[in-house]
């Protein structure tokens, strides 16, 4: 029953108007200031960021895999990783998008986490 052409292609239209009148738009944008950075995408292949109270998923490490399209992700703008822990109590501005462990910059290059200006 559910399994139908015609029932399998309204489902897909249903989320593609969806989408399109922004139902179903995961994207937010927020500022906040830099709790904690953890960059353990060496060990676990997952690099994060907490932003008042909030945590941000900024990098997913791993290696490629063939045949799979590279993983989009956004950009840390104005923040040197390797020098993390001089940026907590710093503010930032993100555009990400919601997810089930918190926010994420996967999914789009328009992502970001950007360093205010004047945050320096």
């Amino acid at each position: 029953m559910y399994d139908s052409p015609i029932h399998v292609s309204g489902i897909f239209l249903l989320l593609e108007v969806a989408f399109s009148m922004g139902k179903l738009n995961r994207d937010v944008k927020f500022e906040g200031k830099i709790e904690s950075v953890y960059l353990g995408a060496a060990v676990d292949g997952i690099s994060e960021m907490v932003v008042s109270g909030k945590r941000v998923m900024i990098d997913f490490g791993g290696v490629p895999v063939e045949g799979y399209p590279p993983i989009l992700k956004g950009k840390i703008i104005g923040i040197d990783l390797n020098k993390s822990e001089e940026y907590v109590g710093k503010t930032v501005e993100v555009f990400c998008q919601k997810s089930k462990e918190g926010y994420t910059l996967e999914g789009n290059e328009k992502y970001y986490v950007k360093l205010k200006k004047g945050e320096s």
